[in-house]
């Protein structure tokens, strides 16, 4: 068993790390043909790779068998029909100096409000995603030193871990973030350090892979064994795909569109059309890569201890083997997952925080510098979204799991996907029903989904029941009646409301 303070080091050490490697960018002692490589930037889209996906994948591996490979599919499909949807979007954001979901939309439906709604329900549907990230670090320190302390709420001591991990991403961020000027300059130092990061936490996740196989099975051959000699085991992944399959697939392929931290990544670092092709291939190769040692982590954890509930598969085998480096690299990884995400999505948010709540409605007097002025105001927007994340991770997250916090992000996150699809394919959608349907979607996702979780209660709704929630697909009753009620304001408000010629003229551009 680690001690608190062993972690505590190891967390510090990593973060240093980073520090050095967009230290070391930003400075040029790293070769720009390095930084600039399409490899870089294809790891660097591996933020997508959260500690709601590190820990929780096996989770979902071991209760749903094969369905795991939708959370992947989703992004896969994104990339690898690239010409569809990735490379037109790339060339208006382009075209039109767009940095952000908010932007994208405000500019298509020629629309303030359309801005301010997207920053606004974008920021309400990060904070489960945000507690989840705290969450998994928090827990995942809990049981690699004092397991039997675990329980539904929160001790001070993971209370303390969660705030300085939280000081330690905005720190982070805004020394890497929130120096230049303009947002729409590339940050080369953080690019490289997402990039970074995606390569320890797939070696991590492949090592515990390896280690499962060979420390629990002795072989693939001890475990092919074992998985002969439990049939009912592989029979149970065999079944047609539920409901809830088929609702995460959509829920990661709009993720791949609509979260602040993939949508910057992809769109906002500004990489080159070599880059961009060969994320087309380069991305899906990556959640293959990753993909692999899911099945062998979750079996060596039941085959070690098939009594035992394991919702951290992947923490459990370095505990099983009884190996303090494994159980620390596991720790790493899941370290590198959370705060990848945090940082990129963090300094996103931020800049649409300055372009969409504050901008339009303060303007500094003339006699201050105009240039400092934007530093502070962004890092102390950074500096918010950090500390209520925190906030929100302590007042609602204690009693909720990681899949529950992680789902209900996405099912925000998927109200955006009618309005980026209408953008590309359906110009006869005008402002009048995108803000209708956002919001129509938001509202229904708050009522369904967010208030329940907060309060741990069961749907409101009489034709909802707490039974049917907590079925195996009764959280995707919520999410396509959010989602459907979303898409029909939008046609049927479009349908009866006039559309601006000056609307038309930039639909028939994005189209």
């Amino acid at each position: 068993m680690l001690d608190i303070g062993t972690l505590f080091l190891l967390g510090i050490a990593y973060l240093l790390a980073l520090f050095a490697i967009a230290f070391s960018t930003d400075r040029g002692w790293i070769p720009d043909k390095v930084v600039s490589h399409p490899f870089t930037y294809v790891l660097s889209l591996g933020v997508y790779i959260s500690a709601w996906c590190f820990y929780g994948i096996t989770q979902v591996a071991d209760a749903q068998g094969y369905e795991y490979l939708t959370y992947f599919f989703g992004l896969s499909g994104f990339f690898m029909f690239g010409r569809l949807i990735l490379l037109p979007m790339q060339r208006i954001c382009q075209d039109f100096q767009l940095a952000s979901l908010a932007d994208l939309l405000s500019f298509r439906f020629r629309s303030q409000w359309a801005g301010i709604l997207v920053t606004l329900f974008l920021s309400l549907s990060m904070l489960p995603l945000f507690a989840a990230q705290i969450k998994a670090v928090t827990i995942s320190a809990q049981l690699l030193t004092q397991p039997e302390q675990i329980s539904a709420t929160d001790s001070g001591a993971a209370l303390g871990l969660a705030f300085i991990f939280c000081l330690a991403i905005g720190w982070f961020t805004i020394a890497y973030g929130a120096r230049q000027v303009s947002y729409r300059q590339r940050h080369d130092g953080l690019v490289a350090a997402i990039a970074f990061e995606t390569a320890v936490k797939t070696a991590v996740f492949l090592i515990i892979g390896a280690a499962s196989i060979s420390g629990i099975f002795g072989s693939f051959e001890g475990m092919h064994r074992w998985l002969d000699a439990n049939p009912e085991l592989i029979a149970s992944y065999s079944y047609p795909a539920h409901q809830d399959g088929r609702t995460l697939l959509l829920l990661s392929f709009a993720a791949a569109l609509g979260m602040p931290h993939v949508f910057h990544m992809v769109f906002s670092e500004k990489p080159s059309q070599q880059a961009l092709r060969a994320s087309t291939w380069g991305v899906p190769l990556l959640l293959l890569v990753f993909s692999l040692p899911v099945f062998p982590i979750v079996w060596g954890a039941i085959a070690a201890e098939p009594d035992a509930t394991q919702v951290f598969h992947t923490l459990a085998i370095g505990q099983i083997l009884n190996s303090p480096t494994l159980s620390a690299l596991a720790y790493i990884g899941g370290l590198s997952a959370a705060s990848g995400l945090m940082i990129v999505s963090t300094l996103a948010m931020a800049s649409m925080y300055l372009n969409h709540l504050i901008l339009p409605f303060y303007k500094p007097s003339a006699n201050r510098d105009i240039y400092v002025w934007l530093v502070w105001i962004r890092r102390i927007l950074i500096a918010t979204i950090v500390l209520s994340s925190y906030l929100f991770y302590h007042l609602y997250a204690a009693g909720n799991q990681l899949f529950e916090l992680g789902i209900c992000a996405f099912a925000a996150i998927l109200q955006f996907l009618p309005g980026v699809l209408a953008l590309l394919f359906v110009p006869t959608i005008n402002r009048q029903g995108f803000l209708a349907g956002i919001t129509g979607g938001i509202f229904t996702w708050f009522i369904l989904l967010f208030l329940p979780m907060m309060t741990k209660s069961s749907l409101p709704l009489p034709s909802f029941s707490e039974q049917q929630l907590s079925a195996s697909d009764g959280w995707t009753i919520a999410v396509m009646w959010s989602f459907a009620i979303n898409v029909l304001l939008m046609f049927v408000v479009s349908l009866y409301c006039k559309t601006s010629e000056e609307e038309k003229s930039v639909a028939a551009l994005c189209a």
